[in-house]
């Protein structure tokens, strides 16, 4: 079987709400489209949520930014591999290039002391993110790469992706569910947008994830394309 050629992204058309893919010289569009309005905000208010009011730690918990990233490589048996991910909104590129080195002095200012000691800091730093919405890109969702194995080889390869997430809506004993086709960019490690990334990964990580690396391999862009709605409900009109 001929090996799959490397597939990459060629441009993002906001304006045409476009991705556009380039395989050996052939070029593939897919929709581009923005983040759920309730997605978006569950995100933002990440650090504002119930278990953070009562227990600092226990924004550790928190179910919305944990998605299950499924990715195709069909020369396996049973082709699609799925991995949990931690995502992220993210802010602009023009507003990482702006921010970063802030960004990487205040995180600075945090190691070599105790998590429980500098909660407080992360979650304002955090927060401050998140306050200018004009800063913040509406088409895409962030992600670090941990290991380098499965999921980054079937995207260099493939870079379409699923994500597959839920969360608990605030006052209601139901679920929010929701299926995100992506197209996923990979960012490599010295990056300014790998750089935001891994601080915004790392800032509510109370133990270290040794994963044998120094660096870890990239960063994704996840350029939203397709949202499918899989909450869990009542079927209307169902009868047993």
């Amino acid at each position: 079987m001929a090996e799959l050629k490397a597939t990459s992204v060629r441009f993002i058309d906001r304006e045409r709400r476009m991705i556009e893919l380039i395989r050996d010289k052939v070029i593939m569009s897919y929709p581009l489209n923005a983040v759920p309005d309730d997605l978006y905000q569950a995100l933002a208010d990440l650090a504002d949520t119930a278990p953070i009011k009562e227990d600092k730690l226990g924004l550790l918990k928190a179910r919305v930014d944990k998605a299950a990233m499924s990715s195709l490589n069909l020369d396996n048996p049973f082709p699609i591999n799925s991995s949990v991910k931690r995502i992220r909104l993210t802010l602009t590129d023009e507003a990482i290039e702006d921010e970063i080195d802030d960004l990487e002095g205040q995180f600075l200012a945090l190691q070599g002391r105790p998590f429980e000691d500098t909660v407080d800091e992360r979650v304002a730093l955090y927060r401050s993110l998140h306050l200018d919405d004009s800063k913040l890109d509406l088409f895409r969702l962030g992600a670090v790469e941990m290991y380098g194995s499965a999921s980054y080889a079937n995207i260099k390869k493939d870079p379409r992706v699923s994500l597959c997430l839920s969360w608990p809506l605030q006052n209601e004993a139901t679920q929010r569910g929701l299926q995100i086709n992506c197209i996923a960019e990979i960012v490599p490690p010295g990056n300014p947008f790998y750089k935001y990334m891994r601080i915004l990964l790392a800032l509510f990580g109370v133990r270290y994830l040794d994963t044998g690396k120094v660096e870890y391999p990239c960063a994704y862009k996840l350029w939203v394309s397709e949202v499918k709605d899989k909450s869990l409900g009542d079927t209307e009109g169902f009868v047993l």
